[in-house]
């Protein structure tokens, strides 16, 4: 699976990102109005929209700089977040969206 240099071979996905049609694009992004429903979580919140025209569902993970400055911990983040998302996001119906804000979490 993995090389000697600890990269991927060609055609092989990365576990921890979504396929290439459930994520959502930044044009479909500045579409999206008012959210059908939003929830509230410790470490992040999540609202769900209606894309039209989708042909799979959707999801976009959020990580501001205001939460770290750091751009390995912003992917850390979008990382556990995206975990923690899947088998929701890949269960969803056909032309629904969501999109997950990391909250700054006090340690």
């Amino acid at each position: 699976m993995l090389f000697q240099g600890g990269g991927i071979r060609a055609g092989e996905s990365l576990l921890f990102m979504f396929p290439k049609k459930n994520r959502i694009t930044s044009a479909e992004f500045k579409k999206l109005m008012r959210p059908v429903r939003t929830e509230n979580l410790p470490s992040f919140s999540l609202r769900f929209f209606s894309l039209e025209g989708a042909t799979a569902p959707k999801c976009a993970i959020v990580v501001s700089k205001k939460i770290s400055n750091s751009a390995v911990q912003r992917n850390k983040i979008k990382r556990r977040i995206a975990a923690q998302l899947r088998a929701r996001v890949l269960s969803m119906p056909v032309g629904s969206a969501v999109v997950a804000y990391a909250k700054k979490v006090v340690e």
